[in-house]
């Protein structure tokens, strides 16, 4: 079934187009309804025209909900290589992800804030914690009457709207956020990961112990964990479109306040030095093309 799109819609709709030495690509983002923006921080997708290429993907502060219409997407790890064909979920990752896309990628995905992942789609959050998972695992048929859906609609707004559906048929009528996670992911986030974890402690009213057990139990990380992973995609948005950085600048704005911490966490985070980043990220700075 095609969805009607208007040009309301179409006014949420915004794409970038890049050119790199694999090929052209577009990215498309999407801003989500008003009602779904709770959970949803957005939509996206790729329609590239690319050689097969290998990159490190870079942690996000969400979990991604994402469905494929091209070949298969190969996750390398230190264990062997995983292939994801169709549609899979990619929860909170504490380091980078070495990915190849052996054909051209053609993706959609929705970006889920991390405290509404579980409640979306059935699971707690300390099971998708580092993992990818093939969406069938999580809630069955749906993954593939999904995929056939958005592979059907013939445009991009109609397949975010289509998309857009979904999440809200999943939310609605589903166990809801538990609100201790929502408002300790909130406040972490609103902060960019600087709020102690004894600030938190207070402005929830909880112990340290049912506060790291709480969120590590329905989000995958500790406070101090998820804080660690804001912190750095603060950095990420910060150089996103600079050709020079000055990274002690960088960092020392966005809470790092030991340049040893900061290099740990940049290197686990993009398996890379700062230098090397800036030289081989990929346009929207969110992975390293490795080959």
């Amino acid at each position: 079934m095609m969805s009607r799109v208007n040009p309301a819609s179409e006014r949420r709709l915004r794409a970038l187009s890049f050119d790199v030495p694999a090929g052209a690509w577009t990215l498309w983002l999407w801003t989500p309804a008003p009602d779904l923006q709770p959970a949803v921080a957005g939509l996206w997708a790729t329609s590239a025209q690319t050689v097969g290429f290998r990159e490190k993907v870079v942690p996000r502060e969400t979990v991604e909900l994402m469905v494929n219409f091209g070949g298969q997407q190969v996750v390398h790890r230190p264990v062997g290589a995983e292939r994801f064909r169709r549609a899979w979920v990619s929860g909170l990752q504490s380091e980078c992800i070495d990915i190849e896309s052996p054909t051209a990628a053609q993706l959609m995905a929705a970006s889920l804030h991390p405290a509404y992942a579980g409640p979306l789609l059935g699971v707690a959050g300390c099971e998708l914690r580092d993992r990818i998972v093939p969406l069938s695992d999580v809630i069955s048929r749906q993954a593939g009457a999904l995929a056939d859906r958005l592979e059907d609609e013939p445009s991009i707004p109609g397949r975010f709207l289509l998309f857009e559906s979904f999440l809200r048929e999943r939310l609605h009528g589903r166990r809801k956020a538990v609100p201790t996670a929502m408002r300790a992911v909130s406040r972490i986030v609103e902060t960019g990961g600087r709020l102690t974890a004894s600030a938190l402690q207070a402005e929830l009213g909880c112990s340290a112990r049912y506060l790291e057990t709480h969120l590590a139990e329905h989000v995958g990380f500790s406070p101090k964990q998820l804080s660690r992973l804001i912190r750095f995609s603060r950095v990420i948005e910060r150089v996103r479109s600079a050709d020079a950085v000055n990274w002690s600048t960088v960092a020392l704005d966005c809470g790092y306040y030991d340049q040893s911490h900061f290099s740990r966490d940049f290197r686990r985070f993009t398996g890379a030095t700062p230098g090397e980043f800036l030289a081989h990220r990929d346009p929207s700075s969110q992975a390293i093309l490795v080959e």
